[in-house]
């Protein structure tokens, strides 16, 4: 039998407020956007601290948008390398987390750790992020 997603305090599941979040995004109310996604990362973090693959790539590009959106939306660089590193962490193939970090690491003027991470990216992607490493 499947379990069911534990819902959050507003009594929503994190694919629930994901959506939501998604939703919020597109429409660039980035503040609400945010919290719906730390929401939805909350939900989703006993599954992945359980080991549940299932979820992985749904929390990977939870962390990854929440990211995303810390970084262009809010200027928050510090969230946003705090979760592209997460998503990361949980999906080591996930090239674009590694290429975002790279952006902010780099926006920040850790030159060497952004090269590191556009490395790990053009092992993954190679055929996009090599020729961005021999300029």
């Amino acid at each position: 039998s499947r379990k069911k997603k534990k819902a959050s305090a507003s009594g929503k599941a994190p694919g629930e407020l994901l959506n939501e979040a998604f939703d919020l995004h597109k429409t660039s109310r980035f503040e609400e956007a945010s919290t719906a996604y730390k929401a939805a990362i909350k939900g989703f973090t006993p599954a992945i601290d359980a080991g549940e693959r299932s979820v992985v790539d749904t929390y990977a590009l939870a962390c990854h948008n929440l990211a995303y959106i810390s970084h262009h939306g809010l200027s928050r660089t510090k969230d946003a390398e705090k979760y592209f590193k997460e998503a990361t962490r949980v999906s080591p193939k996930y090239f674009e987390a590694y290429h975002n970090l790279g952006q902010v690491l780099l926006d920040t003027g850790k030159v060497e750790a952004a090269i590191e991470q556009f490395r790990q990216e053009s092992t993954l992607r190679p055929d996009i992020s090599a020729p961005l490493l021999s300029m």
